[in-house]
């Protein structure tokens, strides 16, 4: 009985040791200052000219077979099937079925015709 009972104030002691220490660090983090923005883009205008340009490519691309590498490094080969400014669609055939993948546009490296 008495090791239950001193198993139980030393849960209590480290319980309470540890809850100070959350409280401790939520107080520091609540307490940083915020980090300052990221400098604004000086060239907005030649940003997206150059991202229609990518549209403009990969669109022509649509109905072909391409391999699309991601920023992960992932590799998707299929059929292009749409190519919007925030996504791209590949018709992917497996074996027993054919899959429809949408990609975010932001996570594409590359598009390269196969």
């Amino acid at each position: 009985m008495r090791t239950i009972g001193a198993l139980a104030l030393f849960a209590l002691a480290f319980g309470a040791a540890a809850s100070d220490q959350d409280e401790a660090r939520i107080e520091q983090l609540m307490s940083a200052p915020d980090k300052p923005a990221a400098p604004a883009k000086a060239d907005r205008k030649a940003d997206a000219k150059a991202a229609k340009n990518d549209t403009d490519t990969v669109a022509s691309l649509i109905g072909q077979r391409v391999a699309v590498e991601t920023r992960q490094h992932g590799i998707y080969i299929g059929t292009l099937t749409a190519a919007t400014r925030d996504a791209l669609v590949l018709l992917i055939q497996l074996p027993a079925r054919d899959l429809s993948y949408s990609l975010p546009r932001g996570d594409v490296a590359a598009v390269t015709p196969r």
